[in-house]
């Protein structure tokens, strides 16, 4: 599509999954159209882009308002073709909606509405690493390795914005 007609509602774009998926996208996708749907986000003009690979994902995704490029269990955070985070896919959907709710939002916002909206994807992405460091930390025999990854969970939770 040449994108010369007037885009009307959503546009979600997706790749048809390959060898290289390593996310289940299928589902990913029928979860985020629903929940686009249920919370009226599907009448507003927004391209996403979900994709199933690192490879040709962030091409593809360059000209979506928002997108993601699956790996193992993860996802490449892409907004306006810059990849902005690295993400665990059991919170890409989530915050998927969260983004999308921001970039709908009237573009005249206030730097401290707008700082909210950042810290929010910050916190979530910071939360979603805390989480797995202490399933790793839970995880080790030895005391050494297992308080290495308690300060970097101590560390990470002070990079948390309230």
């Amino acid at each position: 599509a040449l994108g010369i007609a007037e885009r009307k509602g959503m546009d979600i774009v997706s790749c048809p999954t390959c060898g290289r998926t390593k996310i289940n996208l299928i589902d990913l996708v029928s979860e985020f159209e629903r929940r686009v749907k249920e919370e009226g986000l599907d009448k507003k003009n927004i391209k996403v882009a979900l994709m199933g690979c690192v490879v040709n994902g962030p091409g593809e995704a360059r000209e979506a308002d928002i997108g993601i490029a699956g790996g193992k269990g993860e996802a490449l955070l892409i907004s306006h073709g810059e990849i902005i985070a690295k993400i665990k896919e059991d919170e890409v959907k989530n915050l998927l909606i969260d983004i999308c709710e921001w970039e709908l939002a009237p573009k005249t916002l206030n730097i401290d509405v707008l700082n909210d909206a950042i810290h929010k994807i910050h916190n979530k992405c910071i939360e979603a690493r805390i989480k797995e460091m202490s399933d790793l930390a839970k995880k080790m025999s030895n005391p050494l390795d297992k308080a290495r990854i308690m300060n970097e969970i101590i560390d990470l939770k002070r990079r948390l914005v309230s």
